[in-house]
């Protein structure tokens, strides 16, 4: 009876010890999935465009994004006022990407939205963000999200 019990507690110990690194890496892969891209927009670029960067630091101009992907722009420059607001381009011949959103979070400077599940890599948007540049002065940039793979 108590060896039984012993090769019991000792069957469980092994299960926990192996099932309690795949379920963690489970729940990091979903968390790293549902976490939104960043656009972070840290300056202005002569003349009047605004200087976009991703989570690597690297140009975003052309924002590349998974489909079904939330995607925050978060405004990180003393030279930029505010962001007015993010729409779709005005006779933009690309796709329409965003499922939800362009919208603002609440009453900070960041905005939201989420590309559709349904878009196809290649896929593009193209997009306005109307801003104030720090003098009061209103601007409007024109950058892209593309579908990747």
């Amino acid at each position: 009876m108590k060896i039984s019990l012993r090769l019991y507690g000792l069957a469980i110990i092994i299960l926990m010890v192996m099932l309690i690194p795949v379920y963690s890496c489970h729940v990091s892969n979903t968390t790293e999935s549902l976490a939104p891209e960043k656009i972070k927009i840290v300056g202005i670029v002569p003349p009047n465009d605004l200087d976009l960067k991703d989570a690597g630091n690297k140009p975003a101009k052309t924002f590349k994004v998974k489909a079904g992907k939330s995607i925050s722009w978060l405004l990180n420059s003393h030279d930029v006022l505010s962001i007015d607001s993010i729409y779709r381009k005005p006779g933009s011949t690309g796709n329409f990407l965003f499922k939800t959103g362009p919208s603002r979070n609440g009453s900070s400077q960041n905005w939201d939205a989420t590309i559709d599940s349904a878009a196809q890599p290649d896929q593009f948007e193209d997009y306005n963000i109307d801003w104030t540049d720090k003098s009061g002065v209103h601007h409007t940039f024109d950058p892209r999200i593309l579908v990747k793979s």
